[in-house]
């Protein structure tokens, strides 16, 4: 994660930065920083508000266009036939409320859903599995892989798709695993 820093009235305010595009004539490579205040920097400081402004008018992009040029800024630039993007714009916008929520000390969207996911280790009853799920549901698309490198051997991914339960011991081993020294035995169930 890339953190930044921009001082207003002698204070620090720390920053999350992401990758996105301008489209201000040419499509460029930009850099975006939210900042703990709700406020947002890329190519000028904005509020939340005309953030989202500069979104839905397709200044402020995550996508490129067919047959475009991309600039990078002191690199060059790229022509492209083909542009497929990570994430969709709803993405986007939960990584940057999460940004927020996680810059002012609260849990986002990723931590929610791992900490779920341990309750229902511990746990596997049909209530803290609706949390799990709901948790999995709201995660951007791009992150929901939490656990080990790729969709077909994430356990999460597998029970969101099958909804077959864990046995016991299954489950003792993914806390184990997955959270090691963070559960305490006597509340597995």
């Amino acid at each position: 994660m890339k953190y930044k820093y921009r001082e207003f009235n002698n204070e620090k305010i720390k920053g999350q930065s992401f990758t996105v595009i301008v489209n201000n004539f040419n499509f460029y490579l930009a850099e975006l920083t939210v900042y703990a205040n709700k406020k947002i920097e890329c190519w000028g400081l904005m509020d939340l508000d005309e953030f989202y402004q500069k979104l839905d008018s397709g200044w402020i992009r995550i996508d490129l266009p067919k047959n475009s040029t991309l600039h990078i800024d002191n690199f060059g630039h790229l022509k492209s036939d083909e542009f497929v993007q990570q994430k969709t714009k709803e993405d986007f916008l939960k990584e940057i409320e999460d940004a927020i929520t996680e810059l002012n000390g609260g849990k986002g969207r990723v931590s929610k859903c791992i900490d779920s996911f341990k309750n229902y280790l511990l746990n596997d009853d049909l209530n803290n599995f609706e949390i799990l799920k709901s948790d999995f549901e709201n995660l951007p698309s791009h992150r929901k892989v939490l656990f080990e490198y790729v969709d077909y051997k994430d356990p999460l991914i597998e029970l969101m798709k099958t909804e077959n339960t864990f046995t016991k011991e299954q489950r003792r081993f993914m806390l184990n695993d997955y959270f090691e020294g963070e559960w305490d035995e006597k509340k597995l169930k």
